[in-house]
């Protein structure tokens, strides 16, 4: 019984208890974190897909008025409300080409999408992609197919 009455009794938690609580407290957090980051890059990304879209049909409604696409993305605003842009901030890749008769209308996704399998991977150099002269036909910036990033969309 002696051994019993003098046996120490905690109160609170001891300092690697805690530590290791808010190490897995943190990890945690570190995990939503990055999930969230996707999530947004993903919400960013539809969403320049359906302005690129957007831009088409206006592109489209603008040749049948006039008899060939514009020189700028600008002289759409009698066929939409207003021209979009990236949600980034930046505007969208646009050139005419063969005096008018077609174009290139393009964006830089943030990550892989199924989409990009059915764009029309344009092949004009002239545009710039995220800095790096390319045609996205060879699938990417950095010659790898699996790590295309670049949206094409021209006259269907």
């Amino acid at each position: 019984m002696y051994y019993f009455s003098h046996s120490r009794i905690h109160k609170g938690f001891t300092l690697i208890e805690l530590l290791v609580v808010i190490s897995i407290i943190g990890i945690l957090a570190g995990l939503i974190v990055v999930l969230l980051n996707t999530s947004r890059q993903r919400g960013r990304d539809s969403s320049r897909i359906s302005q690129i879209r957007q831009l088409q049909t206006a592109l489209a409604a603008y040749q049948d008025a006039n008899g060939s696409y514009p020189t700028s993305l600008n002289l759409l605003t009698n066929y939409i409300p207003a021209v979009p842009s990236d949600p980034n901030g930046g505007s969208y890749i646009y050139a005419q080409q063969g005096g008018g008769t077609s174009y290139h209308l393009g964006a830089v996704l943030e990550v892989y999408n199924d989409a990009l399998q059915n764009d029309s991977d344009a092949t004009t150099t002239s545009p710039q992609f995220g800095g790096a002269t390319t045609d996205c036909v060879s699938g990417s910036l950095d010659g790898n197919p699996t790590n295309e990033r670049c949206f094409d969309g021209a006259p269907q």
